[in-house]
């Protein structure tokens, strides 16, 4: 069954050339597996240096995925028992781990509404209402510049992020986002944070390579930040993506408007300036579990619940669904999608 996924960016909807990476991999003799590995590892490396412009103050670190770097990251501070800023509004997910092991934490409504604290959490692009904060970021940089500033960047890497602008200590993302496999995510953490670990082991050993903008360095600890194997495909097929991202034609923008347009005459809308992620608000004679059991019905995936924001849903007093577009998406995809919803929602309405 092939499916269409509509849960960010076409993932995991990936190109046919990305596949074949997985099946050139079986053909890849034992003996030379390991020298293979390294290169792919510091191809990627270098890529990333050159995608965001790194300074030499900046390293590349990998780690099992985006929630997996901001919680071992959060693990290695913990001693330093440091107050800590984040929202309600965040991506939840990706900082538990902060918020279940830190007494420090205090939540506020907005990032403007921080005060001084030795560390803010912050998430570039909202996963739930795809809400942009790059202003309100540079101005929180301003406001306390001798403060940690950890931005997850998991939603926004398809976007043209500038994080020279954030000045952030540790900026994060998964290589899915960017329609590589899963299991690899990826962290730049400033040298001003990586002094304060005094551990070695979160850059990570088994000749993990760091690069900054002038050099690559290989590391050989024994401890390292990999949970298991490194997951040399998601290396080898994020390598790829960068190489060949594509970007969102204007004919499918124009019809994701249009989508967005009709939708709003059946449900309440969420998402604030993000046409790539539309989130809606669930009727209460409209289940979230129905709607996404009988898209899939279809061959339609979309994301329903709380979207790992718990605090928005109980603030709405409503679940939320969410459709996120990515370049693979045809335009009769959304023609169907849209079809199919108004079916399901015209069903369910007649027993309101």
């Amino acid at each position: 069954m092939k499916y269409k996924y509509f849960d960010w960016f076409g993932c995991p909807v990936r190109s046919k050339e990305v596949i074949k990476l997985a099946q050139d991999f079986e053909n890849i003799p034992t003996t030379s597996r390991s020298n293979f590995f390294l290169d792919i590892e510091q191809e990627l490396k270098i890529q990333l240096v050159k995608r965001f412009n790194l300074k030499p103050n900046q390293k590349i670190v990998f780690g099992f995925n985006a929630s997996d770097l901001s919680n071992k990251l959060q693990l290695f501070l913990n001693k330093n028992n440091f107050t800590i800023q984040t929202t309600n509004y965040e991506h939840h997910s990706n900082y538990a781990s902060w918020l279940k092991n830190n007494s420090n934490v205090s939540l506020k409504q907005k990032i403007e509404d921080f005060t001084q604290s030795d560390l803010y959490l912050t998430t570039l692009v909202s996963n739930i209402t795809g809400e942009h904060h790059e202003n309100q970021i540079i101005e929180l940089r301003k406001r306390y510049s001798t403060s940690l500033l950890i931005v997850d960047g998991s939603q926004s890497v398809n976007y043209d992020v500038d994080i020279q602008k954030l000045d952030c200590d540790f900026f994060y993302f998964s290589s899915h986002k960017y329609g590589a496999f899963h299991g690899l995510g990826v962290g730049i953490i400033t040298d001003k944070l990586y002094n304060l670990l005094h551990d070695t082991s979160f850059i990570g050993g088994g000749n993990v390579l760091l690069a900054t903008q002038d050099k690559v360095i290989i590391h050989d600890e024994n401890a390292h930040f990999w949970v298991g194997t490194k997951n040399n495909l998601a290396i080898r097929s994020l390598s790829y993506c960068l190489q060949n991202k594509n970007i969102i034609d204007t004919k499918l923008k124009a019809k994701i408007v249009q989508f967005d347009l009709e939708m709003q005459t059946m449900f309440k809308k969420i998402s604030v300036d993000n046409y790539f992620c539309c989130t809606y608000m669930l009727p209460n004679f409209l289940p979230g579990h129905d709607l996404s059991e009988e898209l899939a019905k279809k061959n339609f995936i979309i994301r329903t619940g709380n979207l790992c924001c718990s605090a928005l849903a109980d603030h709405l007093e409503s679940d939320f669904f969410r459709i996120s577009f990515g370049y693979k998406n045809k335009i009769t995809e959304v023609t169907s999608l849209l079809s199919e919803i108004k079916k399901i929602y015209n069903f369910y309405k007649q027993y309101d």
